[in-house]
């Protein structure tokens, strides 16, 4: 038996593709600006070890030095493979998504077959932009503890 708790209040759907728009917008927004702090402080790093190497000749005879430098360059090159990744996501959706609605369109699909289509092309891209930015972080993370030991490794005056 369905009660009127079943069915949709009127407006709802305008209601629920509104708030998807806004969550999406969100989640944009938010992984725009995580990939962005992700190159700009790599970046930043790799910056920073190179001038501190420069500036420091006892940093220069120290191996973990360029260590470090070599982890904090890891860490940019791994913010730059995901910006690509999520960059390379996004047309695959985009390129799947037109070609899919042509076949609908066109009768060669059903609605469904459609949806179906575009879940399955979501989840074979969404698992490693993940891995690729968290492995930026712990790569980060790895590079300042680093540099921290080659810090309090110089002598002290």
């Amino acid at each position: 038996m369905n009660s009127p708790q079943h069915f949709p209040p009127p407006g709802a759907q305008s209601y629920y593709e509104g708030r998807w728009r806004q969550l999406n917008d969100l989640v944009i927004a938010h992984s725009e600006g995580a990939l962005n702090a992700l190159l700009a402080v790599n970046g930043g790093a790799v910056a920073g070890m190179l001038a501190f190497i420069g500036a420091v000749s006892e940093i220069r005879q120290m191996r973990l030095s360029l260590w470090t430098l070599g982890i904090f360059v890891l860490g940019l090159l791994v913010a730059c493979a995901a910006r690509a990744h999520a960059l390379e996501c996004m047309k695959a959706l985009q390129v799947g998504w037109i070609r899919d609605y042509q076949s609908y369109a066109s009768g060669q699909i059903t609605w469904q077959e459609l949806n179906e289509r575009d879940g399955e092309r979501v989840k074979r891209w969404e698992r490693l932009g993940p891995i690729l930015g968290y492995g930026c972080v712990l790569i980060f993370l790895i590079g300042l503890a680093c540099a921290t030991k080659v810090l309090w490794a110089l002598p002290t005056q």
